[in-house]
């Protein structure tokens, strides 16, 4: 695992598994409680979209991004 990216909301690693040749990319992301603060975890996805070390690898996001479906899941 090699990180290639961080900031406040999300952590990007490449990871590369025993026995294989092909590395893919996971960002892991822990998002802050406002839409505004918010924004710049939208920014640096977008971003990772946009660029070629994104465009050539598998790559899977996964963590809390705060947001809910319907208001009855709202504790």
């Amino acid at each position: 695992i090699t990180p290639v990216y961080k900031s406040n909301q999300l952590i990007t690693c490449s990871i590369l598994l025993p026995g294989e040749d092909e590395d893919f990319l996971c960002s892991f992301v822990y998002a802050l409680n406002t839409v505004e603060e918010r924004r710049s975890l939208w920014e640096d996805i977008t971003s990772h979209y946009k660029a070629p070390m994104f465009t050539r690898r598998k790559w899977m996001i996964m963590g809390g991004f705060n947001e809910i479906l319907a208001g009855r899941e709202h504790s």
